[in-house]
């Protein structure tokens, strides 16, 4: 399983060629690990595009942790035969799978 960096992460305004900046503090050093760098465009609508992509890296960990506590809720209610939607729960598995593969 890759392991990557513990949330929250942090978005934010960058320099005049980083329009974004995501980013995390290591407990308990406080530590800045940098997640990615948005570059900026000069075309007006690709900055819309890059301002919501910024907020979808940044959501990321919070994305994570909540698929996987559906996981483990759609497991618990199988167990309780009150889901029946296998479908939802296989792509939950692989998508939570696609994000801890390696070499991708």
């Amino acid at each position: 399983m890759n392991k990557f960096t513990p949330g929250p992460w942090h978005l934010s305004a960058g320099t005049y060629s980083q329009r974004w900046v995501v980013d995390s503090k290591s407990p308990p050093t406080g530590k800045q690990n940098l997640i990615a760098m948005l570059q900026s465009h000069w075309k007006g609508n690709e900055n819309d595009t890059m301002d919501a992509n910024a907020r979808l890296i940044a959501a990321a960990p919070d994305m994570m942790e909540l698929l996987e506590r559906t996981i483990a809720r759609l497991k618990q209610w199988d167990r309780d035969n009150i889901c029946n939607d296998d479908d939802l729960y296989t792509d939950l598995i692989n998508t939570v799978a696609k994000i801890k593969e390696k070499g991708r």
